[in-house]
C-alpha cells in the first residue's frame, strides 16, 4: 500500500465526480478523464490531495495508477502556469502566419497548408520562421506540435524541416564528388 500526497496551490481548485477530474486556475479549466482500471482513494487535506493504493494490486492497475497520479499534476500545472513549446521552421522561403485561427504554412510546396487551430491552444508567430504553441494540455500541444512537424521533418543532408527549438539532427555527408 502505497500513499501519495500532491501539493494543490490556493489558486487552484480540484474537484472529483465519478471517473473524472476537473480543474479550474488562472489560465483555465481542464478535465481529466480516469481509466476504469484506476483504483485509488482520494482524501482531500489542507492544500492537499492524498492518494493511496489499496492492499495487493496487479502491476497493470499500478502502472495506470501511476498514470492518473502523473495526469493530475500536469493538470494542476498547465492551469497554474501552462506549457508552451516552440517550432522553428528552417529553409529557404519557410514561412508561417497566423489568420482567423488558422495557421498558414509557406513549406516549400506549389501550394500554401492551412491547419486550424483547436480553441484549446493559442498559437503566436513571433517571427515569419517560428511558432509558438501554448496552452494548459500538455498533451495536446504536443500532438499538434508533431502534426505541424510532419509536413516537413528535419532532413540530414541540409538541414531543412520543422524543428523543436534547440532540437539538433545528425547531419549526413552530402555526396563526394
Amino acid at each position: 500500500m502505497k500513499n501519495y500526497c500532491i501539493k494543490i496551490p490556493t489558486t487552484v481548485q480540484l474537484k472529483l465526480n465519478g471517473n473524472k477530474c476537473l480543474l479550474n486556475g488562472p489560465l483555465g479549466q481542464e478535465q481529466i478523464i480516469l481509466p476504469k482500471k484506476c483504483n485509488l482513494n482520494f482524501k482531500f487535506g489542507q492544500n492537499q490531495l492524498e492518494i493511496s493504493e489499496p492492499g495487493l494490486i496487479s502491476k497493470e492497475n499500478r502502472q495506470a495508477n501511476q498514470t492518473v497520479i502523473g495526469l493530475i499534476q500536469q493538470g494542476i500545472r498547465g492551469v497554474l502556469t501552462g506549457y508552451r513549446k516552440q517550432l522553428e521552421l528552417i529553409g529557404i522561403g519557410y514561412r508561417a502566419k497566423i489568420v482567423d485561427r488558422t495557421l498558414e504554412l509557406k513549406l516549400g510546396f506549389s501550394h500554401l497548408i492551412f491547419k486550424n487551430v483547436s480553441p484549446f491552444l493559442k498559437l503566436t508567430c513571433p517571427k515569419p520562421n517560428i511558432v509558438v504553441i501554448q496552452g494548459t494540455n500538455l498533451q495536446k500541444i504536443n500532438e499538434f506540435a508533431a502534426i505541424l512537424q510532419r509536413l516537413r521533418l528535419p532532413e540530414p543532408y541540409k538541414g531543412k524541416g520543422i524543428f523543436y527549438k534547440n532540437q539538433s539532427i545528425l547531419r549526413k555527408q552530402g555526396k563526394k564528388s
